[in-house]
């Protein structure tokens, strides 16, 4: 399972920003549904009405 992020203004993707969200999500996730890669991106694709367009998601990050 992977994850996609994209960060707010003013943070930086690096090693300590994976540490921290790691983390933060292992502390309230279950072992199994923690994302074994975080990857972070600049900008997500969106419909008209503002919703994420998750099969474009998938199908643009499908092999990272």
């Amino acid at each position: 399972m992977r994850s996609i992020v994209k960060l707010r203004e003013g943070h930086s993707a690096g090693s300590a920003m994976v540490q921290t969200l790691d983390a933060w999500l292992r502390e309230r996730l279950a072992h199994f549904k923690c994302p074994r890669t975080i990857i972070f991106v600049d900008d997500v694709p969106r419909s008209a009405a503002g919703k994420v367009q998750r099969k474009q998601v998938r199908d643009e990050y499908a092999n990272t």
